[in-house]
């Protein structure tokens, strides 16, 4: 996988407290999906339910890898808190570690989660340097951790050179998952921005 291994770090915290068990990774999956579904609850009320119809409508494998342990799952867990955050004007910084958080999850989705922050340069410049300013705090904790453990250069091989060698050696193809993952991101925009 070319992703940044901060999902890894995530989906650990539940092993460095309780031990290594498959049960301990499901309750945590499981808590993860109810902290989801909580801010979805409190951006969407009763139209949430949409949502969930549109998951179990491809069962039943693809359910299992939109709803669980995986980038996946944590980048639209971080879309539905950021959309919170802004609905409820939240702290700047925070919005931007987050961004930061997005960005350490996958790369490439972080990147264009961060451009709307960028377009308020030309509304309210203070703004997109708070973000900024918080957006570099998760990335600073990570170039630490890099150059402690010696790994800055395998993770720029890894994550950065090796989207181009990705991107040659696979094919282009769309799958029903990303279907799937494409309109609920939509469906939840729309909403977003009706409210």
């Amino acid at each position: 996988m070319i992703i940044p291994p901060v999902g890894a770090f995530i989906y650990s915290v539940p092993f460095l407290l309780f031990g290594s068990n498959l049960i301990i990774f499901n309750l945590y999956q499981a808590l993860l999906l109810c902290v989801l579904f909580c801010f979805l609850f409190k951006l969407f009320k009763e139209k949430t339910w949409i949502i969930l119809v549109i998951l179990m409508l491809t069962l039943p494998i693809p359910f299992i890898h939109v709803l669980f342990q995986g980038y996946n799952f944590l980048l639209i867990l971080e879309f539905v808190i950021l959309m919170y955050l802004i609905k409820e004007k939240k702290n700047d910084y925070l919005i931007g570690i987050l961004l930061g958080i997005f960005c350490l999850t996958k790369q490439t989705v972080g990147v264009l989660m961060c451009i709307p922050s960028v377009l308020y340069l030309f509304k309210d410049y203070m703004k997109t340097i708070k973000r900024f300013l918080g957006f570099l705090i998760p990335c600073f904790v990570f170039l630490i951790y890099l150059l402690v453990n010696g790994a800055l250069y395998k993770f720029f091989d890894l994550c950065l050179f090796g989207m181009f060698d990705f991107a040659e050696k696979n094919g282009t193809g769309i799958d029903l998952l990303f279907i799937v993952e494409s309109i609920i991101i939509i469906i939840l925009t729309y909403f977003y921005i009706k409210t």
